[in-house]
């Protein structure tokens, strides 16, 4: 019986035995080489023992034989993520949101989705040409969206316009520029602290996305915290991309947290050069982190003081710092320190 073959497969996967839940799955497709069940256990126990390849080449089979279901692309998806087949996971993506609006399993995150697929595409992207591709591929989705009578009924408390100034915050990030990149982000969260009580889940993935790009460890690592405690809330698809980008980052997290440290307490012991110098390593890993800045700006202010004056090295720093920062929309505690931090300065360097 197949479909008992079938459940023991899957079972063999739950108990982690992936060489037997392989073997099932062969007999099985021998059998009926059309069993789309058959090919998911493949794709998901190849996966299992880094067989890429393969697992990708028994997803893509399972979706062939059988294109409508949606745990299947969310494994597509996930499979796509892990093996740099950002295509599939962008087709299947798609098809999540198509599969889905029209039933109870819709959710604008299945929406906003299909753009981060097609961003992912344009962020490993090896030429300029395809990376503008699908730069313009999500735009134009984003566009689409306003008008898309689904995604409005879905969710009426869905703010397109707040998460286009997010999109906007990814390709800026994705195309080297920063500074524009953190403006999007600060002004887009400040958007949603206005608005909401409790930011909805939807937005959220992408914000950290570039909230790790840019070095904001701090605010990534928070709302982090804050998805891990509606879990239920966020889909497979962005779990994955969450969970395989903050892999990614613990090097430097690491390394900015340790030379943070180092800095806060160099500083603390009035050794300023030294505090700057390990908040300077600091910012090597997060370039346009604004509690590392505004660190920064601190230890000059108090070299400043010490020498009585500010060389042109000095002013040429506090200039770039003051970049990272003017005109960006901060968190109160930021926005204090920092006005208080130009105050100062002001009086060694001219404005």
């Amino acid at each position: 019986m197949l479909w008992a073959q079938v459940a023991i497969g899957k079972t063999y996967l739950q108990l982690k035995d992936y060489e037997k839940a392989i073997s099932v799955a062969k007999k099985t497709l021998k059998r009926n080489r059309f069993n789309a069940d058959a090919h998911d256990i493949l794709a998901q126990a190849y996966q299992a023992i880094t067989s890429g390849e393969k697992a990708l080449e028994a997803i893509k089979e399972a979706i062939k034989l059988s294109p409508y279901s949606l745990p299947r692309h969310f494994k597509a998806c996930e499979i796509g993520r892990d093996n740099e087949d950002l295509l599939l996971a962008a087709s299947s993506s798609l098809a999540i949101w198509d599969l889905s609006k029209r039933t109870v399993h819709k959710n604008s995150l299945h929406w906003c989705g299909i753009i981060r697929s097609y961003l992912d595409i344009a962020e490993f992207a090896e030429d300029k040409k395809q990376r503008n591709k699908y730069q313009q591929e999500a735009l134009l989705t984003l566009q689409r969206g306003k008008f898309d009578d689904h995604l409005q009924k879905i969710d009426r408390d869905f703010d397109i316009s707040i998460f286009g100034k997010i999109v906007n915050a990814r390709i800026s990030a994705i195309d080297g520029k920063l500074i524009d990149a953190k403006r999007h982000l600060a002004l887009s969260q400040n958007l949603l602290d206005e608005k909401y009580t409790d930011v909805p889940t939807a937005y959220i993935p992408d914000s950290i996305n570039v909230m790790f790009k840019l070095g904001e460890f701090d605010d990534a690592v928070q709302l982090t915290a804050l998805l891990e405690s509606r879990d239920d809330e966020l889909d497979q698809n962005s779990a994955s991309m969450l969970r395989k980008q903050s892999q990614d980052a613990q090097k430097s997290l690491a390394s900015y947290q340790q030379f943070n440290r180092e800095g806060i307490q160099h500083y603390q012991e009035k050794d300023y050069e030294r505090a700057k110098a390990s908040f300077a390593l600091a910012q090597g890993f997060a370039p346009v982190n604004t509690g590392v800045a505004l660190n920064l700006l601190q230890c000059l202010l108090q070299i400043a003081v010490k020498e009585g004056k500010a060389d042109a090295n000095l002013i040429n720093e506090c200039k770039r710092l003051f970049k990272l920062i003017d005109d960006m929309t901060l968190k109160a505690p930021y926005k204090e320190k920092y006005v208080n931090l130009r105050d100062e300065l002001s009086q060694y360097i001219g404005f």
